[in-house]
């Protein structure tokens, strides 16, 4: 089942919303084939809202246009990228120009906004991955690594906007050449930094509690059992927590491969080492879940976008698709970062240390749905479908601000029809004895 609904909703004037909306949902756990599916929106902070029942667009046709006259931008190979105040907010590191750099994309036109060079704050030396996270009270940290070994924080507040304020958390554990990190959160509330040394063959993960701004030590520190015979060179890494087991991918770089990695119960545990696919130059690189599907998007040295799609189990043979560098992505792709838009789109941001060009990658939705509405109502119209099998709804809600959350539920839909009997007598006299006999059975008796 397939359908996208956009569906808008303006509060009583006055109202005072919360920088962040909340987004929340009800609806059955199962249904039977062609029962009605009713949906509920219990969202908080909110004034308009998008449901999406389609989850495919990372399978899609892509397009592709190039961004230059970046200011600072000099040799980047690290980018991230996360949708906030109706925007795409881009920050970049920028290897030879020892800084950072900041970008806004407009969700609404896609036109590009002020470009700045935010400097090197006094402690940047040559960085170059980075990943942005936000904390459960809209607090926005940037991870940068650097190729000294060294992790720097960076500390936004409410708004990626603002200028940050940094702390070098050092190299606790003789790190060289930081190409990749992943800042995740377990399910139970529980912080983790896991980096890759591509200096020294090594994949570490550094314990955070439950506060990024913790401030580590070495004793934080726990490197995982793996070297040079498992990876030559190790970049980009992902992490995955899926349902209470760890899973990540990672560009061995060296030896032309994308690894898959299984943890167990533990991402401080040593992983299976997985190699499922070679590629030329493989550098970044992410674990993504879109609604029950999984996916890794990989970045290839020689000029390139490339989509894995493990279906709806992480442990499945994955499917390659070559996204291509649509005519305008040359050798040198290091870096990508990928965003939901606020219109429920994929984006991919990539950058080309040679050219010093940022790409902008869209995937296409495409989905014509089965379900359509045209009601102005915040809650979903319901529906119902014939299709026997487990589908999931995302509900995406704004505030005027231009800020969002999302949440992800899912339902079965099953083959459970009530049983259709027919009563068959032989007689029809009063005081005659009666004989009855099934004679439909269909259904679930």
């Amino acid at each position: 089942m397939k359908g996208f609904f956009f569906i808008g909703l303006f509060l009583i004037s006055g109202l005072l919303l919360a920088q962040y909306p909340t987004a929340d949902f009800t609806l059955p756990a199962s249904v039977c084939q062609d029962g009605l599916i009713e949906v509920t929106n219990n969202s908080l902070n909110a004034d308009s809202y998008a449901w999406d029942l389609c989850f495919n667009s990372l399978s899609n046709p892509v397009s592709g246009e190039a961004i230059s006259g970046i200011s600072g931008m000099n040799y980047s190979q690290g980018v991230a990228a996360v949708y906030s105040e109706d925007s795409l907010l881009v920050i970049l590191t920028n290897t030879f120009g020892h800084s950072l750099s900041r970008l806004s994309i407009s969700a609404e036109t896609g036109l590009v906004g002020t470009t700045e060079d935010l400097g090197n704050f006094g402690v940047i030396s040559s960085p170059y991955a980075i990943d942005i996270e936000r904390n459960s009270i809209n607090e926005y940290y940037a991870f940068v690594t650097t190729l000294s070994g060294n992790i720097l924080r960076f500390y936004f507040g409410s708004s990626l906007r603002s200028t940050p304020t940094v702390v070098d958390l050092g190299n606790l554990s003789t790190w060289d050449d930081l190409y990749g990190i992943d800042v995740v959160e377990s399910s139970s509330g529980e912080w983790y930094i896991i980096v890759s040394s591509g200096g020294n063959d090594k994949l570490s993960v550094v314990s955070l509690g439950t506060s990024l701004s913790t401030i580590p030590t070495a004793m934080d520190v726990t490197d995982l059992g793996l070297g040079s015979d498992d990876l030559t060179e190790p970049r980009g890494i992902s992490v995955m927590e899926i349902d209470g087991q760890w899973y990540g991918l990672l560009s061995d770089y060296l030896d032309l491969e994308v690894v898959r990695l299984t943890f167990g119960t533990s991402l401080l545990s040593t992983p299976v080492v997985d190699r499922i696919g070679g590629f030329s130059w493989p550098t970044e690189l992410e674990l993504i879940k879109d609604g029950g599907e999984y996916f890794g998007l990989v970045a290839d040295r020689v000029g390139g976008v490339y989509t894995y799609s493990f279906g709806d189990d992480i442990t499945n043979t994955p499917e390659e698709l070559d996204a291509g560098n649509f005519g305008i992505m040359g050798g040198g792709t290091f870096s990508l970062s990928s965003v939901k838009r606020s219109d429920t789109e994929w984006s991919i941001l990539a950058t080309n240390r040679g050219s010093n060009q940022l790409y902008h990658l869209s995937y296409q939705d495409n989905c014509n749905g089965e379900v359509t509405s045209n009601s102005t109502s915040q809650d979903l119209p319901s529906f119902s479908t014939d299709s026997v099998d487990h589908f999931f709804i995302e509900l995406t809600a704004y505030n005027a601000s231009g800020n969002l959350d999302r949440t992800t539920k899912s339902f079965e839909v099953l083959n459970q029809s009530a049983p259709v009997v027919s009563i068959i007598t032989s007689s029809l006299c009063v005081s005659s004895i009666s004989d009855f006999s099934l004679d439909d059975s269909s259904g679930i008796l």
